[in-house]
């Protein structure tokens, strides 16, 4: 049985090496890695420009929306990993046009 989760890192360090070869690496770590601490800065949290909702108002808000059920995650398969692959080469060839 193949290891996919072990498959796809091996892929995705082949992936970020070739993409060091066309980009800066600041720009190859933006394409592969989210921002997950936007809104903050060298020191302390993000500054909030408004005061959260109320307790009530978050409550009221929730139950006006539509529930969204997850289906449970599934085990990688070969299919899903060769479209991550050219998912990821079609950013890279986009990313190469616009210079």
């Amino acid at each position: 049985m193949i290891d996919w989760e072990a498959e796809l890192k091996r892929r995705l360090r082949a992936l970020y090496a070739i993409a060091l070869d066309f980009m800066s690496k600041e720009e190859a770590r933006a394409l592969f890695c989210s921002i997950t601490k936007r809104g903050r800065g060298k020191r302390g949290p993000a500054r909030t420009l408004n005061p959260p909702p109320s307790k009530e108002a978050e409550r009221k808000r929730r139950a006006r929306e539509p529930r969204i059920e997850f289906e449970n995650e599934r085990p990688l398969t070969e299919a899903d990993i060769e479209r991550m692959d050219q998912h990821f080469l079609d950013r890279l060839n986009s990313i190469g046009d616009k210079k």
